[in-house]
Formats: structure tokens, sequence, C-alpha cells
């Protein structure tokens, strides 16, 4: 869409889905990639083999693939609750023109 995307990793436990509010509300004015970390969005055994390093990495490999597309990356790493007081505010984001 344009030259600025915005990177979104969950928290421990937390998967993308928790940003699709977040990314409905910011729908047209920016490209939103949801992250979903090794281990997680599967099942118990998953999320315990995996780890800090697997994630680091993970999230690495994002931002060096995003960088080749984009010139921008806004980097939105956040514990899932917070995604409820964000979307309000990314609602009103995307209303500026």
């Amino acid at each position: 869409m344009g030259d600025t995307v915005l990177l979104c990793v969950h928290g421990i436990q937390g998967g993308p889905e928790r940003f699709s509010e977040i990314e409905r509300a910011l729908a047209g004015r920016f490209d939103v990639v949801r992250l979903l970390l090794p281990g997680h969005g599967t099942d118990v055994r998953a999320f315990r083999t995996s780890g800090m390093d697997a994630w680091q990495a993970c999230v690495d490999e994002a931002i060096d693939e995003l960088r080749r597309e984009y010139r921008r990356i806004v980097y939105l790493g956040i514990p899932w609750e917070a995604c409820w007081a964000l979307t309000p505010v990314c609602a009103a984001i995307a209303w500026i023109p």
C-alpha cells in the first residue's frame, strides 16, 4: 500500500488475532503485519519447546523481510490486554485526514 508498515508482535501465550481490531481500525492508512511467534497458537507442547531465542529470530526475520518492501517499520509489541486500550486510539488515527 504505502511505504510504512505496522509490525504487531503479541505477548507470551497471545496470538496475532489480538491485533485484528487495530488492523481494522487502520485499514487503508497503513499496512499491518500480525506476527505469530513460534510455539504460540498451537498447544502447550509447542510452546514449551520454543523460547526467547526462537521468538527473537522470528521478529528479526520479519523485520529483515519488511525492510525490503517498506521504508518505515513501526513496531508494536504488547501484551494482549493493552490491545483493548489501543483500539480506540487507532480508530481515531484512522479518521485523521
